[in-house]
């Protein structure tokens, strides 16, 4: 599945099953550098992982806090430390890492 969406990706189809795709086996944006996830991701928490997964995909604050079970101030600290550590000013920036 991941070939399948770093495919579509390549050819220009920002679709967002690919993104979903990606998403779902760890993958969101490491397309943009050539990167495996791990390469990108890291020094980043395995709950911050989990929190831009679902950035990648576009989730809300409040979606991402639903789905983990954690308060919307937990997941905008997370997104927050995501983005300090990534050295990024966006949400789509972090994404495309």
């Amino acid at each position: 599945m991941a070939h399948l969406a770093f495919g579509l990706l390549a050819e220009g189809f920002w679709s967002a099953l690919a993104l979903r795709a990606l998403a779902e086996v760890g993958w969101a944006g490491a397309y943009m550098t050539g990167l495996h996830a791990s390469e990108c991701l890291v020094g980043l928490t395995e709950r911050e992982r989990e929190v831009l997964s679902r950035m990648a995909v576009g989730d809300s604050n409040k979606l991402i806090a639903r789905r983990f079970d954690l308060s919307p101030h937990t997941v905008k600290r997370h997104v927050a430390n995501i983005l300090d550590k990534l050295g990024v000013d966006t949400r789509g920036q972090a994404a495309a890492r």
